[in-house]
């Protein structure tokens, strides 16, 4: 089964922002282009088996199901399999060093 997949705006903000961070205050563009494919890449591979990552802090905080994917051993998109949909929602992202994030008010946010 193939699921759609749906980054939500305040997904896209952090990546976006993570991105941002790589590429002016470290001073890594090249870095930084690579990041946004690596970061492409592993979104759209949730569109096959999205229940195969585990579950992260932010599970234990929300009603309901959240899953992680970690990329580059360090970066952790953070999305909920809507089975209902056949679509998997991307609810955050977060270094996983940061403190788990508030995904509270994000499932089913419109893209």
């Amino acid at each position: 089964m193939t699921y759609a997949v749906l980054v939500t705006p305040a997904a896209k903000a952090e990546i976006y922002e993570f991105i941002d961070y790589v590429a002016n205050v470290k001073q890594e563009p090249l870095n930084a282009d690579r990041l946004v494919d690596v970061i492409d890449e592993g979104i759209l591979s949730l569109r096959r088996l999205p229940q195969r990552c585990p579950h992260p802090p932010e599970n234990d905080l929300v009603p309901f199901e959240v899953r992680s994917l970690v990329l580059k051993k360090t970066l952790v998109v953070l999305y909920h399999v809507n089975e209902e949909r056949q679509r998997v929602e991307v609810l955050g992202f977060r270094h996983g060093r940061r403190s788990p994030l508030d995904l509270s008010s994000r499932q089913g946010e419109p893209s």
